[in-house]
């Protein structure tokens, strides 16, 4: 029986540090390959076509502010040319993941970032496999 490929996952990020936890969380997977890291400011379009991920990872400064024009053409430049990715947005500074197809998850655990990577809906996730909300005031440890 032939292997599945890996998910193929393009990361663009501000943050070196979210670069480098998305790197050493997603390395450890053997069904998840990182074939583009780009920075966000200076999005080359061609280098994302060129390496047809299947889930764009977006390093978000803050959740509540727009997507900036460039990225949203950008993605919508690489819908047109290869249609059917999904794309991820994460931020260190807030604890939510976005999943572009409506779903924002607090506090979303690792297991759970890979099940969407991996193309789970969110929806689907089972409440075991988020965190637990971390009570008012705590710090993340």
């Amino acid at each position: 029986m032939p292997r599945k490929r890996p998910t193929r996952v393009a990361l663009l990020y501000h943050d070196p540090l979210l670069r480098d936890i998305v790197e050493h969380v997603f390395g450890a997977a053997a069904d998840i390959q990182i074939v583009a890291e780009l920075p966000a400011a200076e999005l080359p379009l061609e280098e994302l076509v060129s390496a047809a991920p299947d889930v764009v990872v977006v390093d978000r400064r803050t959740m509540d502010t727009a997507m900036p024009v460039t990225l949203s053409a950008v993605l919508a430049a690489l819908a047109e040319r290869q249609p059917g990715f999904r794309v991820i947005s994460l931020s260190l500074a807030e604890a939510r993941v976005t999943v572009f197809s409506g779903w924002q998850m607090n506090d979303l655990s690792v297991d759970s970032l890979m099940a969407c990577v991996r193309g789970v809906e969110p929806a689907k996730l089972s409440p075991a496999v988020r965190r637990a909300p971390r009570p008012r005031g705590a710090v993340a440890g």
